[in-house]
């Protein structure tokens, strides 16, 4: 008999193809063969049994998986947070000194404020050198990280 942990997983695919993988076997590993929708969108998570997950997940049941793109509103809003928090490192490695909050939707966007020095609002200059922090956080391709911590 062998053990719960050495069980390869089912997991089932749009269409009902099942794939079996070992447990902890990243998302990303999963759609490995198809990295993208049919519209040629790169898939950017996925719902496993209804639940929103990244592509790093590592499945730990035998479940449902459905991968979404930007088209899918779930997808669509993975690519807004992860754009939320991109900008929020930008502006902490750009101003460590700044106050940056992202405050709340604003139609397909976000409000957000930033004050450094006592001084809300934000410059030209202090614009650009966020819009280059970030497109070289883009450059750099670097992995988010999930972290649990306690409350």
């Amino acid at each position: 008999m062998s053990s719960p942990e050495t069980t390869n997983l089912k997991i089932t695919l749009p269409g009902g193809a099942i794939r079996e993988c070992a447990p902890h076997t990243p998302i990303r590993e999963i759609l490995a063969e198809n990295l993208e929708a049919d519209s040629g969108l790169p898939w950017l998570g996925a719902l496993v049994n209804h639940d929103v997950c990244a592509l790093s997940y590592p499945l730990t049941m035998n479940c449902e998986l459905l991968p979404v793109s930007f088209r899918d509103r779930h997808g669509s809003r993975i690519y807004r947070r992860t754009l939320a928090f991109l900008l929020a490192k930008a502006v902490r490695t750009a101003f460590p000194e700044a106050h940056f909050a992202v405050e709340h939707s604003l139609g397909s966007g976000y409000y957000c404020s930033f004050q450094i020095n006592g001084n809300p609002g934000i410059r030209a200059h202090e614009l650009g050198k966020i819009e280059a922090t970030l497109n070289a956080l883009v450059k750099a391709d670097l992995p988010i990280l999930r972290r649990q911590i306690s409350y």
